[in-house]
């Protein structure tokens, strides 16, 4: 998810915002932020990304005040969603819901390589944004399942399908690592979005951490006698080298199977991975990378560009990665681009 800052809101402009619909104003506000902050270039410097932080956590705290006051649920993609528990959602993405342009390229992307009646897994579900997209598209004899270790959010996750009545989404409190058992969740005040099973060092403020149960990949499917998977979306906030660890008999197991990544180095690093080395580890389990772009097709990256893509992605935040079996990569791609004709038609 994103980590845009949002500066506009630590301008002293909170007098003025019971005047304007809150909606609006907040939504003007954050991108004004992202701007200021890509201006200044803040996400460059350790000094920087920590005034981002803080700035994430006045965003936060407008996004709770002014976008999601009433508890109501916001309506984004055909779906009504809860958002705000006892923690409400970092500005950036309740802008992006209310707005409906949240991951429009991985939305689409989802949509167009999930079959019907196929299997989806949602590692990071949080409110269930991209479960219930899923659940959609695979319809009644396909089967969602989403994982979510915040029981704030795993609450939300439970209302969220309740609420759209769907009844092929199964909801599972855990967090998805390299083993099975307990393991520490550092709840961050930046944002319900944001919780990670390591410990942000830009944080200005001390994050606490919970207890979560956690499980593997290959020991949950293992459990179930190993399905035929489609698709995972994987978005943990770093943890995402663990993930990968708990889940290779899987990918041996899986020739047609497909992730969708979130990379971001500065995660990644505070979990202590290289992010050139998450890119050149997916790459040893024979998957090819390609970046997600809103304007175009996932474009591919070859591993001799593994450290340029990184360094890239550092100054811009957080990108979404297609890793695909290599021989699968282009049956893929053009799967997504037959179904996008036919919903044009």
């Amino acid at each position: 998810m994103t980590t845009e800052g949002t500066a506009a809101i630590a301008s002293g402009v909170s007098g003025n915002i019971a005047k304007k619909s809150g909606k609006p104003f907040s939504a003007r506000a954050y991108h004004s932020g992202r701007a200021v902050a890509d201006l200044l270039g803040l996400r460059r410097t350790a000094a920087g990304r920590k005034a981002l932080a803080a700035l994430n956590i006045l965003g936060r705290w407008a996004a709770e005040r002014f976008l999601l006051a009433r508890r109501a649920p916001v309506e984004s993609d055909g779906h009504r969603l809860h958002l705000a528990g006892e923690r409400a959602p970092s500005l950036s993405l309740a802008t992006a819901l209310v707005e409906g342009g949240y991951e429009r390229a991985t939305r689409e992307l989802i949509e167009g390589l999930l079959p019907e009646g196929g299997t989806f897994l949602d590692v990071g579900a949080h409110a269930g944004f991209y479960s219930l997209a899923a659940a959609r598209r695979v319809g009644p004899r396909g089967r969602v399942f989403a994982f979510e270790p915040d029981m704030d959010n795993f609450h939300l996750l439970r209302k969220n399908i309740a609420e759209n009545a769907y009844d092929n989404i199964t909801a599972i409190p855990a967090a998805v690592c390299n083993r099975t058992g307990r393991a520490e969740l550092f709840v961050s005040p930046q944002g319900n979005d944001r919780h990670s099973l390591f410990r942000n060092p830009g944080s200005p403020i001390e994050e606490n951490a919970e207890e979560v149960d956690t499980t593997t990949l290959d020991d949950f499917a293992g459990a179930l006698g190993w399905p035929a998977i489609d698709l995972i979306k994987m978005d943990i906030e770093g943890a995402e080298p663990l993930a990968l660890a708990g889940m290779r008999r899987l990918l041996e197991r899986s020739s047609q199977i497909r992730l969708i990544v979130e990379f971001s180095p500065g995660m990644l690093e505070a979990g202590g991975t290289a992010p050139q080395q998450f890119l050149e580890e997916l790459a040893r389990q024979r998957l090819e990378v390609r970046v997600i772009e809103d304007d175009s097709s996932p474009v591919p990256i070859s591993p001799a560009h593994f450290a340029e893509l990184a360094e890239k992605v550092r100054e811009r935040g957080v990108v979404n990665l297609l890793c695909v079996k290599s021989h699968a990569a282009k049956a893929a791609c053009a799967r997504v681009r037959l179904v996008k004709q036919k919903e044009s038609r």
